[in-house]
């Protein structure tokens, strides 16, 4: 019902490629995917598909992106700010992914003291450093809900 294929394209082009993989079952039947993907060469870091689910959020959330530093140890920094730009939140996550996409780091919807957050809008910041010297922020919004 579910696998996972590892393949490195180490010598692709810069550029838009598209990938299409077709896998039989046990009975035969195929199924067919299909990925769009960009190649880009650079030693920068980068942070794409920002997003925190649930959003609005009632209770706890989570943070997630993609990102080109695979194998590489991520110091991870989420920062919550209120409409003022007071940073009510800080959540700190350290670990290395093996793909391009974060694990989950799960904020408890609670300010740094404790307290409980006011319903409203709130801008939040991803910062990301690597041991290698990428040094990467996004920034996107949430909406709280009580």
């Amino acid at each position: 019902q579910q696998g996972r294929v590892w393949y490195d394209l180490d010598e692709l082009d810069e550029g838009n490629h598209t990938l299409t993989l077709k896998a039989w079952d046990n009975y035969n039947n195929p199924s067919t995917s299909t990925i769009h993907f960009v190649v880009i060469k650079n030693s920068e870091g980068w942070i794409e598909n920002l997003l925190n689910y649930p959003n609005p959020v009632s209770g706890q959330t989570t943070f997630r992106f993609d990102h080109n530093m695979a194998g590489e140890e991520m110091d991870v920094e989420v920062k919550i700010f209120d409409i003022n730009g007071n940073a009510v939140a800080t959540i700190n996550a350290q670990f290395t992914d093996d793909g391009y996409r974060t694990k989950d780091i799960t904020w408890n919807g609670k300010t740094n003291n404790g307290g409980n957050i006011s319903s409203g809008t709130y801008v939040y910041s991803v910062n990301v450093k690597t041991l290698s010297g990428k040094n990467v922020s996004k920034t996107s919004s949430l909406v709280v809900v009580k």
